[in-house]
């Protein structure tokens, strides 16, 4: 589940950045780097959480 949860946030931020980049707010590599950005924070709390949650070894 949480890869598709992933993959939608994922599109969903590359559409917003689609979208900033042809009114031209910022450029592709920016958004490049800023998907990829939150990307890694998201999976790195993901895991976190998943581990807070599980019973200890």
């Amino acid at each position: 589940m949480a890869d598709s949860i992933w993959q939608i946030i994922r599109y969903a931020l590359i559409a917003a950045g689609s979208w900033a980049t042809t009114k031209g707010y910022i450029d592709a590599d920016t958004v490049t780097a800023v998907v990829g950005a939150i990307g890694t924070i998201f999976v790195a709390v993901w895991g976190l959480v998943a581990r807070a949650k599980s019973p200890s070894a």
